[in-house]
């Protein structure tokens, strides 16, 4: 059965719809609709009678184009998501030439994962605000000087390298963020024009000057990680976040040169007071001194991968709030961190620590990981109440007694250890995973389980209550049955933790009562 959702406005159509390109045009798009919708449509107009709808956004399969120039009806149109198979068959359906002009209007244009290689038809758009074409094949951007209502601008992991014609975009008032990662980018001096800039994305290029954006002195989000910076000493009074980082991940970057120097000075931090979220992972850090103490306000800190060994300077930066010592292996005693007391999200994962007593005073903390250390005591846990998810895998953790009165607990990941008794943990009734062995081995009712786990995974129909569908990657999934009551998930631990939840939960409330 065909799955719709109608709202103010708005017509969203789901993947894997059985509906037609026929049906589409003629009986789905109703004017004016103020209501949700499911099954098929009982009332039906034909496409030029269509004036009034707002947003169309269609996310059909490749037999499902929508042919776009029925759009042109539409004088109200004010936000269009085209989907890449649309693009892909530009020279039959002459797409370039005339599917843009019609829609003036509109200020919301994306099409991200296409072919699209020239944008000059986008100054039909003059009322456009919000511009998305990410992972497409632009290389002249020449035509966004156009746009002169353009407030925020997506370009990322296209083909660019040449932005100077963005000079000429110091007339575009409105202006205010630019994403510009993943590209070919290594001369930046052309962004100096544009005054306006709050939020300035340029992550995963060849970046090694940036005085040019010393001139922005309303950003408040830079993103210059994955570049090879050597210095940053650039004056920017009112930011508050600043990633740095110089971590390259995977192959698509294998055109960068990574023969990284060492980020050799960081004094422009001590004119940004306002800073709140500073990302130093990769930078070859060793001496924390050479943050400046204007520093001391900072929220979140992350100093993954680097070559801490000594972390005494850290006792000074009492208001933080998550902090990150990961893959800095020489790093042996935290002691300093009991200053630390605002700490809600804590990563000391691939270090060399034997012991976490300083963690007793972190009464705020809400997530711990301490994988892959030498830590075998859990006692000064036992009294932080708000923990809800620890991951502490490779570790010689024996005795997980400690963590029972943690009733917050939700999330527990502790394979290979040494732990050989669980009844302490059983009467936790907010446990949705926890994976203390990958030794164990399923029983019939837990492969039934996980099979139907997987099947109904599968299907996006039956999934009604998850968020952000298209970004859920599979989940590998077994469990820990008792008297086929569902006890535990035991779960194979990523990152995007509240859409995974949302998951987890939907398979308890639809599962549970089928295997009793």
């Amino acid at each position: 059965m065909s799955v719709l959702m109608r709202r103010e406005n708005t017509l969203i159509i789901e993947p894997g719809s059985d509906i037609s390109k026929i049906q589409i045009i003629n009986f789905i798009l109703l004017p004016n609709s103020k209501k949700h919708f499911e099954g098929p449509p009982l009332q039906s107009k034909p496409y030029h009678e269509i004036t009034s709808l707002k947003k169309l956004l269609n996310h059909f399969s490749s037999s499902q184009k929508l042919e776009i120039c029925y759009l042109k009806q539409m004088k109200g149109l004010l936000a269009l998501n085209v989907p890449p198979e649309i693009w892909k068959d530009a020279s039959n359906r002459n797409l370039l030439s005339f599917n843009l002009e019609f829609v003036q209007r509109t200020n919301e244009f994306t099409s991200t994962y296409n072919y699209i290689q020239y944008i000059d038809l986008l100054s039909f758009l003059t009322n456009l605000t919000e511009l998305n074409l990410l992972h497409n094949k632009i290389s002249d951007i020449s035509a966004i000087s156009k746009i002169r209502t353009l407030e925020t601008l997506d370009l990322s992991d296209n083909g660019i390298e040449d932005i100077s014609t963005l000079q000429s975009l110091s007339d575009l008032m409105y202006l205010t963020e630019i994403c510009l990662s993943e590209n070919k980018i290594s001369d930046i001096s052309a962004i100096s024009k544009i005054k306006n800039l709050k939020k300035l994305q340029l992550s995963s290029n060849g970046i090694q000057d940036i005085s040019a954006l010393q001139y922005l002195l309303d950003l408040t989000h830079l993103n210059l990680s994955e570049n090879n910076l050597t210095t940053y000493t650039i004056a920017l009074p009112n930011l508050l976040y600043l990633n740095i980082s110089t971590q390259f991940i995977g192959k698509k970057y294998s055109n960068i040169n990574k023969t990284l120097t060492k980020l050799q000075d960081i004094s422009g931090l001590q004119h940004s007071p306002k800073l709140e979220c500073l990302y130093l992972s990769e930078t070859k850090t060793t001496d924390l001194s050479t943050i400046p103490h204007q520093m001391f306000r900072l929220k979140e800190l992350i100093l993954s991968q680097n070559n801490i060994t000594q972390i005494s300077y850290l006792s000074n930066f009492v208001d933080l709030q998550s902090l990150d010592l990961g893959c800095n292996k020489q790093i042996q005693n935290i002691g300093p961190l009991k200053f630390c007391t605002q700490l809600e999200k804590l990563v000391i994962s691939q270090t060399n620590i034997t012991d976490i007593w300083p963690l007793q005073f972190m009464k705020n903390l809400q997530t711990l990981d301490m994988s892959c250390t030498r830590v075998i005591d859990l006692h000064p846990l036992q009294y932080l109440h708000k923990l809800n998810s620890i991951t502490a895998h490779n570790t010689g953790i024996i005795d997980v007694s400690p963590l029972s009165n943690l009733t917050q607990l939700y999330f527990l990941y502790l394979i290979n250890n040494k732990i050989t008794n669980v009844d302490t943990l059983k009467h936790h009734k907010k446990f949705l995973k926890y994976y203390l062995s990958d030794q164990n081995v399923p029983t019939t009712n837990e492969l039934k389980f996980y099979n139907k786990i997987l099947k109904v995974h599968s299907s996006h129909k039956q999934i009604r209550t998850i968020q952000n569908q298209n970004r859920i990657q599979k989940i590998r999934t077994s469990l820990t049955l008792k008297k086929n009551v569902v006890e535990t998930i035991i779960y194979n631990y990523a990152r995007k933790m509240n859409t995974q939840l949302e998951i987890l939960a939907y398979f308890i409330e639809s599962s549970n009562a089928q295997l009793q």
